[in-house]
């Protein structure tokens, strides 16, 4: 199972955008997929929820955001991607990184 992190320590770099971006690429691609949304606004979460049901589904964690960091994935997961909160440090953000074989670093730069 390949477990992408999408990470920045600031809040509104693009996490869950890219996140949701990704999983439904992984979707369509046919592989079972499952949306991790560590962030308590849910933003991604609330994304799957809105998918038309004509689109290959990607399945999320039934916990609270503070569980997905220890959570298992369903069996049949071959994806996951992990959208984490701005600020993520301490404990959770070894163990996401210790579950991650890829992470992304989102960046938003303003152009003027």
């Amino acid at each position: 199972m390949k477990v992408v992190v999408i990470a920045n320590p600031k809040g509104g770099s693009g996490k869950s955008t890219l996140s949701t971006n990704i999983a439904g690429y992984f979707a369509s691609c046919g592989h079972q997929v499952m949306l991790g949304d560590a962030d308590v606004q849910r933003s991604s979460k609330f994304w799957v929820t809105q998918r038309p049901e004509t689109l290959p589904k990607i399945a999320t964690w039934e916990y609270e955001a503070d569980l997905i960091y220890t959570a298992k994935p369903y069996k049949d997961t071959t994806h996951v991607v992990i959208d984490t909160p701005g600020g993520l440090s301490g404990w959770r953000m070894q163990e996401v990184i210790g579950r991650a074989d890829k992470i992304i670093v989102p960046t938003c730069h303003m152009w003027r």
